[in-house]
């Protein structure tokens, strides 16, 4: 297995491999009730999946591999005993160079690549159209990338062993942060995901009592 990803139903969750297969998964029982193989997974030949993720919405699969390109499929079923299904959205011929990572923001708005060719790419979910490029000087492959809890940053690990804190980016921006900015991110991204587990909280809450 090379990557997994999962939305917050419980009842998906999707890994995949070298052998460019994906298998979907009901988390909750640990059973896989699909797989899907090439050409049907990823067309291309002698092409490996790097990376796969669903969004947090549970709307859209994207698969990413060593040919630089990334599929996505729009998603429906997978909920109770429904099987989940994937139509083919779109192709996005996202690097020039093998993509090490795929990630959707916890929004659902937007969804990150990162690549050998040394950049991260951020693309619109609206519309999978690319809204930028983040890239940094002397930055080397990168490897992985991470969101903050209201999407508007994004930490990035490269090839030159970087402190996690040196990598946050503002989405449309270029330059790295400094320090107290980083802070700052992270103050944000502690408060906003503190707001959403406070309002999950009080809606189970409201559901309990009703």
């Amino acid at each position: 297995m090379s990557s997994f990803g999962g939305s917050k139903d419980p009842v998906i969750l999707a890994t995949a491999g070298y052998d460019h297969t994906i298998r979907l998964w009901q988390a909750h029982s640990g059973l896989c009730h699909r797989t899907v193989q090439h050409p049907d997974s990823i067309p291309e030949v002698d092409a490996s999946i790097q990376s796969i993720s669903i969004d947090p919405e549970g709307t859209y699969m994207a698969a990413v591999n060593n040919k630089g390109n990334c599929y996505v499929w729009s998603l429906s079923g997978g909920r109770h005993n429904e099987p989940t299904k994937l139509h083919p959205k779109t192709k996005l011929v996202a690097h020039d160079r093998q993509v090490l990572k795929c990630l959707f923001s916890p929004d659902s708005t937007l969804l990150a690549t990162t690549s050998a060719d040394t950049t991260v790419k951020i693309w619109r979910t609206a519309d999978f159209s690319l809204m930028t490029e983040l890239k940094e000087q002397n930055q080397r492959w990168v490897w992985d990338c991470a969101f903050s809890g209201d999407s508007q940053y994004i930490i990035t690990a490269d090839g030159n062993s970087r402190i996690p804190a040196t990598g946050v980016l503002a989405i449309g921006m270029t330059k790295l942060l400094s320090a107290e900015d980083c802070a700052a991110v992270r103050t944000t991204s502690l408060s906003h995901q503190e707001a959403a587990y406070q309002a999950k909280g009080e809606k189970q809450n409201a559901t309990t009592d009703a």
